[in-house]
């Protein structure tokens, strides 16, 4: 048995990532109460360039239903980066609606 010296790591590596094809780690931020405010979420963009904000749940119905759709969505400012919005409800159709919105 021969030991494992630093270029068969290197060659583990290089097969690793050919076979991921998106090796770009993401650090996902979650809405979490009395927390995630608005200075904690710049500071966590200021730690990483690679940062993903999750905002926090819409109800489908609220959108679906609202005379101003944009009021009930949540505001983020176009520095913000990428942003997942979070939507929620248990009628796939208005879900989407939302999405969409």
């Amino acid at each position: 048995m021969t030991p494992l010296g630093p270029s068969h790591r290197k060659d583990e590596r290089e097969h690793s990532e050919l076979s991921d094809p998106s090796p770009r780690k993401e650090l996902h931020l979650a809405p979490m109460l009395d927390i995630s405010n608005q200075e904690f979420r710049a500071f966590f963009r200021i730690l990483s360039s690679r940062l993903i904000l999750w905002t926090e749940m819409v109800v489908d119905e609220t959108v679906a239903y609202s005379d101003d759709v944009h009021r009930h969505l949540p505001r983020v400012p176009p520095a913000a980066g990428p942003v997942v919005c979070q939507v929620g409800g248990n009628d796939p159709v208005l879900c989407a609606n939302a999405a969409r919105a």
